[in-house]
């Protein structure tokens, strides 16, 4: 992966199949946008200002690891967020190197969000939703199951425009509660589907079926949250996050972009590319309560 550019030149944007393509869609940041990055502010659990330099430099950690969540009701991201914490945890991190989540709604839903996930690393979020801009991160309802596959000959895939309308459609009638109709099983980095979409293998392996994590995210959202339904507290359901290294010198290292609404890299990939100690799980580990 090459090291960020100056020009601010237009880069091709993410793969917009729902297929994860890392050579078209995890292109790094330039370094103009690294910089406007570091101005943008974002909140803690508090509701405390601080900027994404003053998190990234406040510290003499060498490394800061972000992990950009969808909506705080997700359940994909509840269950990704949850077992980061198990299978990277703070002591298996190298020297010098830390990690926080960012999500993209207000700080209200953050310590119920903290508290669910048993999360070990402190949460943020942006509200402005900027660094989402400036990283160029999807904003879509597209779920892994209805991304078109790649064929075995080529990691390209043409748009199935009919059957993306349907799963948008899908997920939009799911919308009037705030439910996260697109918390599908995992493809690409982070897991994929069977044919009948009911198991799943990756970080949504051991969760259950779509319409399991469909009611989850009813049940741990608008039925114990209430205060927390605006999209503008809990976050738009069609944007999707990520994963991103900065290093010391304010550079990025990695990103990888969602490209649907379960396209986490898997966490151990992701410790790979930390460079930290990975932690494998056990079926009753990777159960998700509910």
């Amino acid at each position: 992966m090459s090291s960020p550019s100056s020009s601010t030149a237009s880069r091709p944007p993410p793969n917009p199949s729902g297929t994860h393509n890392p050579a078209e869609a995890d292109f790094l940041p330039t370094r103009d946008e690294m910089e406007r990055a570091m101005s943008i502010e974002i909140v803690n659990q508090d509701n405390e200002k601080l900027t994404l330099g003053e998190l990234s430099k406040g510290s003499r950690k060498k490394r800061v690891v972000l992990i950009f969540i969808r909506h705080f009701w997700c359940t994909n991201c509840q269950v990704y967020t949850h077992q980061l914490g198990l299978s990277i945890p703070p002591r298996n991190l190298p020297e010098g190197t830390e990690v926080a989540i960012i999500g993209c709604g207000s700080s209200a839903p953050i310590k119920t969000y903290t508290a669910f996930t048993s999360s070990p690393y402190p949460v943020y979020s942006c509200p402005s939703l900027e660094l989402h801009k400036i990283f160029k991160f999807v904003r879509t309802l597209q779920t892994a199951d209805t991304a078109p596959k790649p064929s075995p000959s080529s990691s390209k895939t043409s748009d199935n425009k009919s059957e993306s309308d349907n799963s948008n459609t899908k997920a939009s009638q799911g919308n009037a509660m705030g439910a996260d109709t697109s918390s599908t099983c995992g493809a690409g980095h982070g897991g994929s589907c069977s044919t009948t979409n009911e198991t799943t293998i990756g970080y949504l392996d051991g969760v259950g079926s779509e319409t399991k994590r469909i009611w989850l995210s009813i049940k741990n959202g608008p039925f114990k949250n209430f205060g927390h339904y605006s999209t503008s507290v809990r976050g738009p359901n069609d944007q999707n996050g990520g994963e991103m290294i900065i290093e010391a010198d304010g550079s990025c290292s990695f990103l990888h972009r969602m490209q649907n609404t379960a396209d986490h890299i898997s966490i151990e990939e992701l410790a790979r590319a930390i460079g930290a100690e990975y932690v494998p799980l056990s079926e009753a580990e990777r159960k998700w309560p509910g």
